[in-house]
């Protein structure tokens, strides 16, 4: 059985407004397939072709929804050799005012 992990928060990323004054219909069918689409990727092990092309998936879908995108790449050596890990940082609505932050791992752990 695979393991999903937090892509159901992913989801709720992916689908946020352009505007948080909006508030659209959930479409769970919509979600779901993003779902797939990110498990169709294989193991997302950071520092692999697969964990490249799902952080660029995932900002081609933010973009697609009007987000402003921020890579933040830092170097780590968890996995016992040094790899470089980036977070993706999607803005969407108003650069002031209230704000709502959603966090996810869109990578899969070796163990």
């Amino acid at each position: 059985m695979r393991r999903v992990g937090l892509l159901p928060l992913l989801c709720a990323a992916l689908l946020l407004p352009a505007s948080c004054a909006s508030r659209p219909a959930v479409d769970g069918a919509r979600a779901l397939e993003r779902v797939k689409r990110q498990v169709a990727f294989g193991p997302r092990v950071s520092g692999t072709p697969a964990n490249a092309a799902a952080r660029e998936w995932i900002v081609s879908e933010c973009t697609r929804d009007g987000a402003r995108i921020e890579r933040q790449a830092f170097p780590d050596s968890t996995l016992g050799h040094p790899v470089t890990l980036v977070n993706v940082i999607a803005h969407f609505g108003p650069t002031t005012g209230r704000r709502i932050a959603v966090c996810a791992h869109y990578d899969t752990r070796p163990w």
